[in-house]
């Protein structure tokens, strides 16, 4: 069985990692897309494909390094159940937690990254 030396901290840190990287991606893609449509001529001359291609891998490598995180918890806390009492327990239930919520934020920074490269700016709906 791996030990982990502190796992409260590599835990919180898996999950809290995508959260926060997709909601550091969605402000600051918005941003960067306000400044481009209500700025200046000079700031429409910048494209904002690179910038949201560069936010969504940066968002996907921190999303991808609280799924490396979580895992090592998981892997040091194999053979304890959701069920036993506090602070295994909780810890186990908090991993797995992590497991599938930094799964399904990869997904939508993937998808939103994808996405926002692939619109044209500055357009009404």
């Amino acid at each position: 069985m791996t030990r982990v030396r502190n796992p409260e901290l590599l835990l919180w840190f898996g999950l809290l990692a995508a959260p926060l990287a997709w909601t550091v991606q969605l402000v600051v893609g918005y941003g960067a897309t306000i400044a481009r449509c209500t700025g200046t001529t000079s700031s429409r001359s910048f494209s904002l494909t690179p910038w949201e291609v560069a936010l969504t891998a940066v968002a996907a490598v921190v999303a991808l390094t609280g799924q490396a995180a979580a895992l090592l918890v998981f892997r040091s806390t194999r053979g304890r159940h959701e069920t036993d009492p506090p602070p295994d327990g909780r810890v186990r239930f908090l991993v797995l937690a992590a497991l599938l919520s930094n799964t399904l934020f990869l997904v939508v920074i993937l998808l939103g990254g994808i996405t926002a490269a692939g619109l044209e700016p500055c357009r009404q709906a």
